[in-house]
């Protein structure tokens, strides 16, 4: 097993506690990864200049009129961004000006003014330190007055992550809310959590009538729409969202099984080994429902692609929410590439990551990383990858990655800046 990137808890706390205050990487204004997708500054928020460095991934702080935010990797930094503009821009509403000021005793317990450290790639707690333990404490607080019952399927972290914002008492408003604003229902971040909950809430009490049919996001030079994590420009598919919404996580799971039993001509009881694979995949607790849909979805854009059974049974044993989230990622790109860009004809999992194998027999490894380093995670994932073109006969290996690096790392070509090519974002 590798040893992970530090993970970082969504919580109240300083990276100082993390980082030394000389591993400063850059300026954000000389990141080329982000030129004409995401600007420094916003009506919304401002993006220190400062960038910190936690290889694989940078570290941003982002200032908004609520709170700071200290933000672990390009990936989250985009979702964030994406979330703190929803919030602001509801909150101009009449609506939204009501709600939020119902939504001020949930942010109490959250800590008003911290700094929040977005969860990606969810780093062990002890590595955080001591400065944590009051932030863990009140954010534990708050998650349980929003769920009471026990949990049913826990991650690696304990947690049931079929519990969105809402709980179970208002979990059918909460996502309905959490659509119509174009919100993640089942984020981490605590503040759009402590929002949606809020309204959901004061919704299922009647104490308002929460009507956001008028709401629209104003259009915000340079910034390209990616939504609730995505990375590319098109990943959001509107048949899924609706589908996250309508339906909690076992009525979901319900439609996909069936949807995937007719799409592949799948018969109970006859295809046993491709049925149970999916099963597995649906019932490993480190994805969310949401993370679920859109993996089913990327399987599904993939198209014939060998190596399915193999891929879902392998997702079906991803061991922690760490994993979890990465390998979501590396799908959409996968997807992605496979369909703007090169064919893939097989997928091969390793270790707990996935690549593709194209045409060409070159093996390619699309990871969300800002920038590569000689660490003991990255280069034992070099191993791994290499390893896994020698299984497969590939003739060719490449890391493709959403920052700069080297044009070699470990001996692999790389092919940096990954959301600028212009062919995966037409």
């Amino acid at each position: 097993m590798l040893h992970r990137p530090l993970p970082l808890l969504a919580g109240a706390v300083l990276l100082s506690s993390i980082l030394d205050a000389d591993s400063a990487a850059t300026d954000f204004a000389t990141l080329p990864m982000l030129q004409g997708i995401l600007p420094g500054k916003t009506d919304y928020y401002e993006i220190d200049q400062k960038v910190g460095l936690a290889p694989p991934y940078l570290v941003f702080q982002v200032k908004t009129t609520h709170a700071t935010y200290e933000v672990q990797s390009v990936r989250s930094l985009l979702k964030t961004c994406h979330e703190i503009r929803v919030m602001e821009e509801y909150r101009k509403t009449s609506e939204g000006n009501q709600t939020w000021a119902g939504a001020k005793d949930s942010f109490k317990d959250i800590g008003a003014g911290a700094t929040l450290l977005v969860k990606d790639p969810n780093a062990a707690r002890k590595a955080i330190g001591r400065s944590l333990s009051k932030t863990a404490r009140s954010i534990g607080r708050f998650f349980r007055k929003q769920t009471q019952d026990t949990p049913e399927r826990k991650s690696s972290e304990g947690r049931d992550r079929d519990l969105g914002a809402g709980g179970r008492s208002y979990a059918k408003t909460a996502r309905e809310f959490a659509h119509r604003l174009q919100l993640d229902v089942y984020t981490d971040n605590p503040y759009a959590r402590a929002l949606i909950s809020s309204v959901a809430e004061q919704q299922g009490v009647g104490k308002a009538a929460v009507g956001v049919a008028t709401f629209l996001l104003a259009p915000v030079p340079g910034l390209r729409t990616v939504t609730r994590g995505s990375l590319t420009s098109d990943a959001i598919n509107a048949e899924r969202e609706i589908l996250i919404a309508d339906n909690n996580p076992a009525e979901m799971r319900h439609q996909m099984k069936k949807r995937f039993l007719a799409n592949n001509g799948l018969v109970e009881g006859r295809d046993t080994d491709p049925i149970a694979a999916y099963d597995a995949f649906l019932s490993n607790g480190n994805f969310n429902p949401r993370q679920e849909a859109y993996l089913d979805l990327y399987l599904e854009l993939l198209g014939n692609i060998s190596g399915r059974t193999e891929a879902l049974k392998h997702l079906g044993e991803i061991q922690t929410e760490t994993d979890a989230d990465l390998i979501v990622s590396q799908y959409e790109l996968l997807a992605t590439i496979h369909q703007k860009k090169s064919k893939l004809t097989r997928l091969i999992p390793f270790g707990a990551n996935v690549g593709g194998l194209t045409m060409d027999d070159e093996l390619l490894f699309a990871c969300p990383f800002d920038t590569l380093a000689e660490t003991d995670y990255l280069t034992g994932l070099a191993r791994e990858l290499q390893a896994a073109a020698t299984n497969v006969a590939a003739k060719k290996t490449r890391w493709l990655i959403l920052g700069e690096a080297d044009d070699f790392f470990q001996g692999i070509p790389v092919t940096a800046n990954l959301l600028l090519d212009p062919e995966l974002n037409k």
